[in-house]
């Protein structure tokens, strides 16, 4: 079978992967660098989305990363407990709901309500003053390795990797989109079919007196994606990533893209009322989340020849390859369903 995967990103790179492996003739479309986008210019976490929908995709991420060779970094893949994901605010109400939340839904997380004190001496650069709940996910990684690490298999699986003018001239027997927030217009150009739109956010490198050894994040990140898929306006939010040396401040979103220098300058004021000891930035970074009308990716089958893995919102490295195994298995003809809640279809088809 001859496949044509078009976007270069986390789900394109796995895609092309596992189609290769399984014996198609795959041709790679990206139009920029692998990684150019969201997977490459992320954060570097992978951890929980907190949707029981995405829950099984997370798994399978998690076990597929741990089968990987990824030579040149020691963060990278998760041969190790998780980190520890950390929310914390000044009012413990939301954390106490988040908390409910958890235990009802994935109790195997663990969430544990810390106290100021207590979450003073677990993490001591956190301001004081801070309640925080602690859940047993997230995994610190260096942003792109993901990404490489499985266009490196692609690469080595026999996958190879089509720019712009060439990509144009593919005709092949199935075409894959994995274009992220740019998929809708790949695969409507008309405009008819938007399913899915680009949510800028900015990462600001930053020295760090005392790096956490936790991923940290305000309370309300986790219910994030619905809201930024029914376009509902989104406040910025305190984040921060820390491994092997380098430390990815965040988080923010917002519809246009954004002057990524100036924002990093707000991220770094922001950050202060929660961590100590942010020091001068060193680089910014944005990058367009390809966040779906209900907050979950499209996974599956648009047409005859037609398939798309895409609108996984800030949860593309925590549950891309799991679904880049999905789709790559019904391409392949394997017997798999898609959960009706992921089906690519489920909000219309595109014009013929």
């Amino acid at each position: 079978m001859d496949v044509a995967v078009i976007g270069g990103g986390i789900v394109g790179v796995a895609a092309a992967a596992f189609l290769a492996e399984g014996g198609a003739d795959v041709t790679l479309a990206e139009q920029a660098e692998i990684g150019a986008g969201a997977s490459g210019r992320n954060s570097g976490a992978v951890q929980h989305p907190f949707d029981p929908a995405l829950a099984a995709l997370h798994d399978e991420t998690v076990a597929i990363y741990r089968e990987l060779e990824a030579p040149g970094t020691s963060a990278f893949p998760l041969d190790r407990a998780p980190d520890g994901l950390l929310s914390v605010a000044r009012d413990p109400a939301p954390l106490e709901a988040f908390a409910d939340d958890v235990r009802r839904a994935l109790p195997e997380l663990d969430p544990q309500l810390l106290a100021p004190d207590e979450l003073a001496a677990l993490e001591p650069a956190l301001a004081p003053g801070l309640h925080g709940c602690r859940t047993e996910t997230a995994w610190a990684v260096p942003p792109a390795a993901a990404v490489q690490t499985f266009a490196d298999r692609a690469r080595t699986a026999g996958a190879r990797v089509a720019g712009w003018p060439e990509a144009f001239e593919l005709d092949a027997a199935v075409t894959l989109v994995t274009a992220g927030p740019w998929t809708a217009r790949v695969v409507d150009p008309t405009g008819g079919w938007r399913p899915i739109d680009a949510v800028w956010g900015v990462v600001a490198e930053v020295e760090l007196e005392r790096p956490p050894r936790h991923v940290l994040e305000e309370a309300g990140i986790p219910e994030l994606a619905e809201a930024l898929g029914a376009g509902e306006p989104v406040d910025q939010l305190f984040s921060l990533v820390s491994s092997e040396g380098r430390h990815g401040l965040g988080s923010t979103f917002t519809s246009e893209e954004p002057d990524a220098r100036a924002v990093a300058r707000m991220l770094v004021e922001r950050g202060g009322r929660f961590l100590r000891g942010i020091g001068p930035i060193r680089a910014a970074r944005a990058c367009a989340r390809p966040v779906s009308a209900d907050g979950r990716p499209l996974i599956g089958r648009l047409g005859e020849r037609l398939y798309v893995c895409a609108g996984h919102g800030p949860w593309g490295i925590s549950t891309g390859p799991a679904s880049a195994r999905l789709v790559a298995d019904l391409i392949l003809g394997s017997n798999v369903a898609v959960p009706s809640e992921l089906d690519a279809g489920r909000f219309g088809l595109p014009p013929t």
